[in-house]
């Protein structure tokens, strides 16, 4: 069992566009585990877990901006 995805399996996975999910990189607010030799995006659970975090706030109407602000400017504590 692989523990990483790449990103077209990322975005079947949480049924969004390959085009949102590198968006949401060019904007900071989602970064890839690590990019493989074949500079393939390679995501690993945390990821997942992320991204399904920043739709959540996507779909609550929270602009990305400050969804970023929120992720760079707090603790895990203060975050939650």
């Amino acid at each position: 069992m692989k523990n990483e995805i790449t990103i077209s399996e990322l975005a079947k996975l949480m049924n969004v566009s390959v085009h949102q999910i590198r968006y949401f990189e060019e904007k900071g607010v989602l970064a890839p585990a690590y990019t493989d030799n074949n500079q393939y995006r390679m995501y690993g659970i945390d990821q997942v877990y992320q991204l399904a975090h920043i739709l959540l706030l996507r779909k609550l109407g929270v602009s990305v901006q400050s969804i970023k602000e929120c992720m760079t400017s707090f603790s895990a504590d203060q975050y939650r």
